[in-house]
């Protein structure tokens, strides 16, 4: 199947449109270990970021098999949908964007109309998500290895790494996360090197931290471009995609997952201790058990295997935010578990520039 989305943008030269085409092919589900994405949205527009990551990364993409089937159905789609063979020949699906198209079959005689052929093939190729992911889960990992530090360890810690005059200007600027003009005239009076080890006592949150809470994407870049650490930790293991997924910044998580922060990255853990109720979560975690939707699809969309992780205490997300109060997030959680969903490999096949006009 190939997708064509097209893109307009603005140059020196005048407007200029990108066509892009992308090759969507039905393939098996990726085993444990491989990167998966995940597609909820079918309209051409809002996709083509999604699908260029994807193709990018060349990593296989969940969709919804009622996204996929209006993905099909779409003007945008051309050219037929290629499914592996399922004890025949491979078949291929008619242009889904002609009403009353025929399928086509190799080997076979049977037609029917583009609709019903693509939903009958499609079903044979799609499961609930929550099996699919289950099929490629990893195991849960040995939480002594991600041992929280104790309370005489972090206070020793806070005591060594007591910002100077410099970090603190940093420190404080990006957590009040509204004055770029300060924030970018007091990184230019902090070394590099005094940058990256400035942290706030006693939450051990780096300038990046702070900027991700306060949603200030702006400093998120700008923090990066200066040499902060991405994937710095905080004192309880937290990344600032952790921050920003508490916060509900959902701008700044899609920002901070495109310069490349793990969505998989678990907080530390306390043990055998009671002090472990938020130990060992991602991010995605921290969004549900806030209740901010747009941040945790944000997330799942990075990483649907998310759906299923469990934290210490042996929650996955839809627990969490039931626990935390967010009745109607846990529900959505469950429901997408149980949605149909096919797995595609998505490949760039063409990108073309010629200028357009606006008003088309």
């Amino acid at each position: 199947m190939l997708l064509r989305t097209f893109l307009r943008r603005c140059s020196s030269s005048g407007h200029v449109g990108v066509l892009q085409v992308f090759k969507l092919t039905v393939t098996s589900p990726p085993g444990a270990g491989e990167k998966l994405r995940m597609l909820r949205t079918a309209s051409p527009e809002t996709a083509a970021q999604s699908l260029a990551e994807a193709a990018d990364a060349a990593a296989p993409v969940l969709l919804t098999e009622r996204a996929l089937r209006e993905l099909v159905a779409s003007p945008a789609v051309g050219d037929g949908l290629e499914l592996p063979a399922q004890n025949s020949p491979a078949a291929a699906i008619g242009d889904g964007g002609a009403a009353g198209g025929a399928a086509r079959a190799h080997g076979g005689d049977a037609l029917a109309t583009a609709g019903d052929a693509t939903a009958l093939a499609l079903a044979e190729h799609s499961a609930p998500l929550g099996d699919v992911l289950r099929a490629g889960a990893e195991p849960d990992p040995s939480w002594g290895e991600i041992r929280h530090a104790t309370a005489r360890e972090l206070m020793e810690h806070a005591e060594e790494t007591r910002p100077s005059d410099a970090q603190m200007r940093v420190l404080k600027a990006a957590a009040d996360g509204t004055d770029v003009a300060e924030l970018e005239a007091a990184l230019r009076d902090c070394p590099a090197a005094e940058l990256r080890a400035a942290t706030l006592p006693p939450s051990g949150g780096s300038a990046l931290h702070l900027a991700a809470s306060s949603g200030a994407l702006e400093m998120v870049q700008a923090l990066i471009d200066a040499g902060c650490e991405l994937h710095a930790r905080a004192a309880n293991g937290s990344t600032a995609l952790h921050w920003a997924a508490g916060s509900g910044h959902a701008a700044v998580v899609r920002a901070l997952l495109r310069l490349g922060a793990s969505p998989t990255t678990r907080t530390s853990t306390w043990g055998s201790t009671v002090r472990g109720d938020n130990s060992g979560q991602t991010a995605a975690h921290w969004a549900a058990g806030s209740g901010h939707d747009d941040a945790l699809g944000a997330l799942l969309d990075a990483d649907p295997h998310a759906l299923l992780v469990r934290d210490e205490r042996q929650l996955d997300v839809a627990a969490v935010a039931t626990r935390d109060g967010h009745g109607a997030t846990a529900w959505d959680l469950d429901a997408l578990g149980r949605e149909r969903v096919v797995c595609v490999r998505v490949t760039r096949a063409m990108a073309v520039q010629r200028p357009v006009n606006f008003s088309e």
